[in-house]
């Protein structure tokens, strides 16, 4: 009978944490259980912020941190001067590779999701969103030529999660 309860708990455990979005920055990994403390330790004191919001300016990257009841609500970063790197985000199973992957490889590899878009003056990118159990994650990719066919072939710039529901523009790819 122990064997069986500590079975099911250590599935539930390891369930819960592959569910959670887990982004690789400078050989640094960042989870939603991270805490504004344990971000200072990976990546240094942030340039702006406080007990909510972190901001940190680092070598062609921009990253922001905001923090909730038990850990991090939402995360991102973005890559100034898009090129290959070793900066991913991993969901359900799966990696996502700032610089190499493209929003059509992403969705490929996450499968369902739907998409935004945003054009404005100052900024234009086309955004693959996945909506997961307790995390949703959000790639974006330059918007090229007024073209979302040209945007998916892109290479994703941007990634970030967000505990809370993520608008979209642009439909989704559901069956």
């Amino acid at each position: 009978m122990k064997k069986i309860v500590i079975t099911a708990v250590l599935f539930t455990s390891t369930f819960a944490v592959a569910s959670e979005p887990i982004i690789t920055y400078a050989g640094k990994q960042i989870t939603p259980r991270d805490t504004r403390a344990t971000l200072i330790a990976k990546l240094g004191k942030p340039e702006s912020g406080d007990a909510s919001y972190s901001y940190w300016s680092k070598p062609n990257y921009s990253i922001s941190a905001s923090y909730g009841k038990t850990g991090l609500s939402k995360f991102g970063l973005s890559q100034m001067n898009n090129k290959p790197s070793t900066t991913s985000i991993k969901f359900q199973g799966k990696t996502i590779t700032i610089g190499k992957d493209t929003l059509k490889t992403a969705e490929n590899k996450l499968g369902n999701g739907c998409f935004d878009l945003l054009d404005t003056q100052y900024n234009q990118s086309y955004s693959f969103i996945v909506y997961g159990d307790s995390f949703n994650i959000k790639l974006d990719s330059e918007y090229v030529k007024k073209s979302k066919v040209a945007s998916m072939n892109r290479p994703v710039f941007a990634i970030s999660w967000d505990d809370t529901y993520i608008d979209t523009s642009h439909g989704c790819n559901y069956g």
